[in-house]
C-alpha cells in the first residue's frame, strides 16, 4: 500500500500542534505501507529524516522541490496572507496556502505515481484537491473545527473591532466551505468535534475520530514531582505563540496571573516557550521572573524543571497536545475550560480546571502547598495518556480507518 500526505510543513521535528498530529498519522502509516510525504512550504529546518520509519519513507520533500527539469520555474507565487480570500467572492480558505507552481509539481507527481489514499492536511490545504486524478481515495485531516475557531478568535480581549468582523465573516464564509467539501471521509480530534461538524455537512458524509495522541516514551523520566517547591513554582506555558489564543495566554500569565501568585509565592516565575516570542516579548511588560525562551530543539529540560503547566487558554480547536505532553511528563496542569476541551480528562483528578484569573491562582498556589496534590494529578495524568493517548493506542485505530476506507466497505 503506498499513502501520499499533503501537509503545510515536513512534520519533522515535531514542534507544533500541527506537525505533531501529522507525524502521528505518519507513524501509524508508515506501519501499513510505503508513506509519500510532500509539503506546501519548504521547512526551515533540515533534520534528518527520523530513522524509526525511514524504511518505510518515500518522497520526503518540499512540493517546489519536485521539478528537477533544467530551467523549469520552482519559484514559488506569493500566496493570499491570512483572511484576504474573503476579498474575493469565489476565494476559499486554502487560498492562502495555494499557488500554481506547487498545484502544476502535485499534478505531475500523483499523474506518476498512483496512490491507494491521500491524507490532506486540513481545509486550508484542499484546494490542491484539484491536483489529485478525480478517483483518488481522499481523507480530508480536520485539526479543529475552523469556523468555530474563527467566531472564538472574534470574541477575544484586544482583537480589534475591524478584525472582529473580519473573523465573524470567516466564520460565516468557512462554514459554506467546509459544507463543499466532499472527500471519501473526514478525520476528527474528538467525538465533540465529530458531532460539530456533522451539523454542517450532508448527513451521507463520513466523520472519523482519530484523536490528537504524543510518544509517550519519548517524555523524560527524571521529573520530581516536588520541583520548585522550596524557591516558589515554576510555571511553564509553551506554544506558537503568534497563534493568536496562545498570544492572549501570554498575555494573560504575564500580565496577570504571574503577578497574582506573586502576591503569596514571591518566588513564582514563568517560563514561556515557542516560535514567535520576539514579537510578544515586545508587547508585556518585561519582567525579570519571565523566560521567553524562544524556539528550541529539545524541549526536555523546560519540561523537566517546570513546577507545573499552566493553559489559560481562551479560545482554541481540537485538543492540546501540550497538555498531553505535560501529563506524559508527569507534570501536574491547571487548565481553562476550553485549554482541556475534548480531553476525556476530570477537575482535580488529572489536572485543575480553573476559569477566571483569581481561579487559575489559587489553583497554582493549592498545587505548590500540596505535595498529595501534586503527586495525584502527576499519577493521574500519566496513566490517562497512556491508556487513551498514546501512538500505541491511535496506530491500531488507524489501521483499521485506513482498511476500511480502501476496500470500500
Amino acid at each position: 500500500m503506498r499513502i501520499l500526505f499533503l501537509v503545510r510543513q515536513l512534520p519533522w521535528p515535531p514542534v507544533s500542534g500541527a506537525r505533531l498530529r501529522d507525524w502521528q498519522h505518519v507513524r501509524a502509516a508508515a506501519r501499513i505501507g510505503q508513506v509519500d510525504i510532500l509539503s506546501i512550504f519548504r521547512s526551515r529546518s533540515r533534520a534528518a529524516r527520523p530513522a524509526a520509519i525511514e524504511a518505510s519513507l518515500g518522497q520526503w520533500c518540499a512540493l517546489e522541490e519536485l521539478e528537477s527539469e533544467p530551467g523549469s520555474a520552482t519559484g514559488r507565487a506569493a500566496p493570499v496572507q491570512g483572511l484576504n480570500w474573503l476579498d474575493d467572492p469565489d476565494g476559499h480558505p486554502s487560498d492562502a496556502n495555494w499557488n500554481p507552481v506547487s498545484h502544476e509539481h502535485l499534478r505531475r507527481y500523483a499523474e506518476a505515481n498512483p496512490h491507494d489514499l491521500v491524507v490532506i492536511e486540513d481545509i486550508a490545504l484542499w484546494r490542491y484537491r484539484q491536483a489529485l486524478p478525480e478517483d483518488a481515495c481522499v481523507v480530508l485531516d480536520h485539526h479543529n473545527i475552523q469556523s468555530d475557531l474563527d467566531a472564538e478568535l472574534a470574541t477575544l480581549p484586544g482583537v480589534s473591532p475591524p478584525e472582529r468582523a473580519r473573523y465573524a465573516r470567516a466564520s460565516a464564509a468557512m462554514r459554506r466551505r467546509q459544507m463543499q467539501a466532499a472527500p471519501a471521509l473526514h478525520l476528527v480530534c474528538s467525538e465533540a468535534e465529530r458531532h460539530k461538524l456533522a451539523a454542517l455537512l450532508p448527513s451521507t458524509a463520513r466523520i472519523c475520530v482519530i484523536e490528537n495522541t504524543i510518544d509517550v516514551n519519548a517524555a523524560g523520566t527524571r521529573r520530581r514531582v516536588d520541583a520548585g517547591h522550596d524557591s516558589g513554582p515554576l510555571l511553564f506555558f509553551p506554544g506558537v505563540l503568534n497563534y493568536p489564543p496562545n498570544r492572549d495566554a501570554v498575555t494573560r500569565l504575564v500580565s496577570a496571573i504571574l503577578p497574582g501568585v506573586q502576591q503569596t509565592l514571591p518566588g513564582a516565575r514563568l517560563s514561556i516557550l515557542g516560535r514567535g516570542s520576539a514579537a510578544i516579548e515586545e508587547s508585556v511588560t518585561r519582567s525579570p521572573s519571565v523566560r521567553f525562551a524562544g524556539e528550541v530543539e529539545d524541549v526536555s529540560p523546560y519540561f523537566a524543571a517546570a513546577t507545573l503547566m499552566c493553559v489559560p487558554l481562551r479560545a482554541g480547536g481540537g485538543t492540546r497536545f501540550k497538555i498531553l505532553e505535560a501529563f506524559a511528563w508527569r507534570l501536574p496542569v491547571v487548565s481553562t475550560p476550553k485549554g482541556c476541551e475534548n480531553l476525556n480528562v476530570t477537575d482535580g483528578e488529572h489536572l485543575m480546571i480553573a476559569d477566571t484569573d483569581a481561579e487559575i491562582i489559587n489553583a497554582v498556589i493549592a498545587i505548590h502547598d500540596s505535595e498529595e496534590l501534586r503527586k495525584r494529578l502527576a499519577h493521574n495524568g500519566h496513566e490517562l495518556v497512556c491508556s487513551q493517548y498514546s501512538h500505541e493506542v491511535v496506530h491500531k485505530k488507524f489501521f483499521e480507518l485506513i482498511q476500511y476506507i480502501t476496500k470500500g466497505i
